[in-house]
């Protein structure tokens, strides 16, 4: 088992990820925009 140390900082962030993550899930977005947000989330660095 891999143990892990989450600093404040880092929970803080975890904390406020998940919180707009689920802010963001109910918003209506256009197809095309939805289409090329898409695609640029498989484009590799």
């Amino acid at each position: 088992m891999i143990k892990v140390m989450l600093s404040n900082e880092i929970l803080k962030y975890i904390t406020e990820i998940d919180k707009n993550r689920y802010q963001i899930h109910d918003l209506k977005i256009p197809g095309s925009v939805a289409s090329k947000l898409r695609k640029n989330s498989k484009k590799e660095c």
